[in-house]
């Protein structure tokens, strides 16, 4: 976050009870000049950089954002009424964009922002390291990664952050085994019911008999022996 502080006593107090404020400032001609002159030098630190104004007009703000360019390592940036903010998502390169970050920050600084990072509970400058910021932003990062991956979810990194989708459980060959032998089951019994109604009513009831025969072995030698023979 970056605010426009008093740029007296304690910084840190002060972002912090700016952070926490809740009324939204006014627009005016004048903050809308000011505005300008801070977006105008954001664009001026790489050329695919380009300004929109806010859903609600360009007195309420407006997003620097870059083309679609991979080579832009300039961080997302919304610049409001009497403060701004800028972010990047954590499928991010931090080493890559600290260089952009600090020359962002160095711009609002001729501006008359003070940079506040919440995550550290800090006050920034261009000449600051940052590496608190970096661990913050790391270990972070590596949290949310876990938590995805503890949901089973497959994590995929991309410019709009990181993204979990549920990973897709691959079913073993012995189930897809088994559900193949219950298919061509069934179609033998679809088929050998088919093949039975297409049958004369006399090999129907000879076929019939010949069951009924199997289910009482103890018969079927007396039954199938001519009548003389069976006496």
């Amino acid at each position: 976050m970056l605010y426009r502080l008093s740029g007296a006593g304690d910084l840190l107090a002060q972002a912090r009870e700016r952070d926490q404020r809740q009324e939204a400032p006014t627009p005016s001609a004048e903050k809308d000049q000011d505005r300008a002159r801070v977006v105008s030098d954001l664009l001026a630190l790489h050329p695919s950089l380009y300004s929109a104004p806010f859903d609600k007009g360009s007195s309420f703000g407006s997003v620097v954002d870059t083309r679609d360019d991979d080579e832009c390592c300039v961080p997302l940036i919304y610049v409001e009424i009497d403060s701004a903010m800028v972010t990047f998502p954590y499928s991010a390169d931090f080493e890559r964009i600290l260089p952009e970050l600090k020359r962002v920050i160095e711009v609002f600084e001729r501006h008359g922002y003070t940079a506040y990072d919440r995550q550290i509970d800090a006050i920034l400058t261009s000449s600051s390291s940052l590496l608190q910021s970096g661990s913050s932003f790391a270990t972070t990062r590596d949290e949310a990664v876990q938590q995805m991956l503890a949901r089973g979810e497959t994590v995929i990194g991309g410019t709009g952050g990181l993204i979990g989708k549920p990973t897709e459980k691959k079913h073993s060959w012995k189930v897809i085994g088994v559900v193949i032998f219950l298919i061509a089951a069934i179609g033998v019994v679809v088929v050998r019911q088919q093949r039975m109604s297409e049958l004369p009513p006399n090999v129907k009831k000879e076929l019939r008999d010949l069951q009924e025969r199997a289910k009482n072995p103890g018969t079927w030698g007396r039954e199938s022996l001519p009548k003389p023979e069976r006496q």
